[in-house]
């Protein structure tokens, strides 16, 4: 036995305050009677804003950063899963069809493919000082290596993160999700590389980053999200 819940951030579409910068701002709300019922919890549906999202907004870059963050916010907080409304042409969905049964990914879809890497991991325990900046993180482990996803929802400041991972590994792999603008409808990347029309996808650029005895600093330019990828001592 489980419980369920729905849950959009924002909505109506029609209201004008449901912008970009409310939808990076805003926090899901835990289910504070899974935990008094001891029970699992699943967001079973849910998205940006509801009746079907709002152009401008959820068709844009800043979804796949806002639906990253939430994702990973939900298993940080111990939920069993997560169900995205969508399908067909509708503004929020995360695959697109046409009429011929063309299919895209739109932006939100790379948040997910974010939230994907941590698929199967153990999220563990981090602390964040933001410095009153919009910035989250988030770490897990698997069997080889520590995986941290680092947001920067500000649209405007660059940050520059620098992580305590408490493991000695001597670099760390990156990742970063990208786009021209936080409001590009278009070019949004994972890695260097786009989803094809197929649905495939693969990391196409890299980056090293050297560590000092664990300790690691990355530079996230406003509006964008990036993974470390940290291998176990011994590994």
């Amino acid at each position: 036995m489980l419980l369920s819940g729905h849950y959009y951030a924002e909505g109506p579409p029609s209201d004008p305050r449901m912008t970009i910068e409310r939808l990076l701002e805003n926090t899901p709300r835990i289910m504070a009677a899974s935990r008094r019922c001891h029970r699992p919890f699943r967001m079973t549906e849910g998205n940006s804003c509801y009746n079907g999202g709002k152009r401008g907004v959820i068709d844009t870059f800043a979804s796949a950063l806002w639906a990253a963050d939430y994702m990973l916010f939900l298993a940080h907080s111990g939920y069993v899963g997560v169900n995205f409304h969508g399908g067909r042409t509708g503004v929020y969905t995360p695959i697109a069809s046409g009429p011929e049964a063309n299919y895209s990914a739109r932006p939100i879809y790379y948040g997910l493919l974010v939230a994907e890497q941590f698929a199967g991991a153990t999220m563990v325990e981090t602390r964040v000082d933001t410095q009153s900046l919009n910035v989250t993180a988030y770490a897990a482990k698997t069997h080889s290596e520590m995986r941290v996803a680092l947001f920067n929802k500000d649209e405007r400041q660059t940050v520059r993160a620098r992580l305590e991972s408490g493991t000695p590994a001597p670099q760390a792999k990156l990742w970063r999700l990208t786009a021209p603008a936080i409001d590009s409808t278009a070019g949004v990347r994972l890695a260097g590389a786009e989803v094809n029309s197929d649905g495939g996808w693969d990391a196409a650029r890299e980056e090293t980053i050297a560590g000092d005895d664990g300790m690691f600093t990355v530079g996230l330019p406003a509006a964008s999200a990036a993974i470390l990828f940290l291998n176990h001592p011994g590994e």
